[in-house]
């Protein structure tokens, strides 16, 4: 989504929704926070990244981006485009279409069929 689309709001939904205690601020000037989750029962890393100030693709290589693509991670990127070609090809893609006081549109996309089944269970 643009700028002010609520990018980090919907993270803080799911950082809540996971069960991480203490705030969730937006990683702008770190580029990425890690938080202690639940999912399933089970303790998780939840990764909130804001690559938005990255230049080239090589500078996720820089700040460890690969190594947040884990099993027991759940990763939250802002501005992924940057880094195509380093994402999972499992993974759930969310679009938000709006900003300012303009009604959100949240597009929810995978090229995984598992994905597929679980985003139906959700409806």
């Amino acid at each position: 989504g643009d700028l002010g689309a609520g990018k980090t709001a919907f993270a803080q939904g799911v950082g809540e929704a996971l069960s991480v205690t203490g705030p969730m601020t937006s990683p702008t000037f770190t580029l990425i926070h890690e938080y202690i989750a639940r999912l399933k029962g089970t303790q998780v890393r939840l990764i909130h990244m804001d690559l938005y100030r990255l230049q080239r693709p090589e500078e996720a290589e820089v700040i460890g981006v690969e190594d947040a693509f884990v099993e027991d991670a759940v990763c939250l990127i802002e501005w992924p485009e940057i880094i195509e070609d380093y994402l999972p090809e499992d993974r759930l893609d969310v679009v938000i279409i709006g900003s300012g006081e303009q009604p959100r549109e949240i597009i929810f996309h995978s090229q995984n069929s598992d994905w597929e089944t679980r985003l139906k269970d959700m409806v």
